[in-house]
């Protein structure tokens, strides 16, 4: 009898000691998959969320835009859509500037999807330049809705509408 009671508290203490180096095992592979798990996040690139819109806010559209972007503003006189079509007008309006700051938009609200892979901004974008011709200084809001989209990693604007709230001096 004692031998068996003997037996059994050897096989509970073996368990027992089995059981604790299982669950230490799984909690540790739970811990490292948890830790690993925003690095693996961060590899995928970023996301469309409210920092990063406002983030590149800051920036030329430019920079910021998705090479099949669709852009309608003011200073287009129609749509554009594409990259270099923007950065070719981009290029025409600044050879007509000098004195010209980059513009600087504002975002008044910014609504982001939850998997963070979309997003959309809208609210008013200064501008401030002088005529080369004439040297009249130019001063003006716009009013812009702005659609993001993550492609390859990267939030970038796919969609830009933007039209002068009153232009000081000049015909759109």
């Amino acid at each position: 009898m004692q031998s068996r009671w003997r037996e059994d508290r050897e096989n509970r203490a073996r368990w027992g000691r089995g059981h604790g180096t299982r669950i230490g095992g799984v909690l540790f592979l739970i811990l490292f998959v948890g830790a690993a798990a925003p690095a693996g996040r961060a590899q995928r690139g970023e996301t469309c969320k409210e920092a990063t819109v406002r983030k590149k806010s800051v920036v030329p559209v430019t920079e910021s835009a998705a090479e099949d972007i669709y852009s309608n503003t003011t200073n287009s006189k129609g749509p554009l859509q594409a990259k270099a079509q923007l950065e070719a007008l981009r290029k025409a309006s600044l050879a007509e500037r000098k004195n010209s700051k980059p513009a600087v938009f504002s975002p008044q609200k910014i609504v982001t999807s939850k998997s963070g892979d979309m997003a959309y901004d809208y609210g008013k974008a200064h501008v401030e330049y002088d005529l080369a011709s004439t040297g009249q200084h130019i001063s003006y809001e716009v009013e812009y809705l702005r659609v993001w989209k993550v492609n390859g990693g990267v939030c970038q604007i796919e969609g830009i509408f933007a039209r002068a709230h009153k232009l000081s001096g000049i015909t759109p």
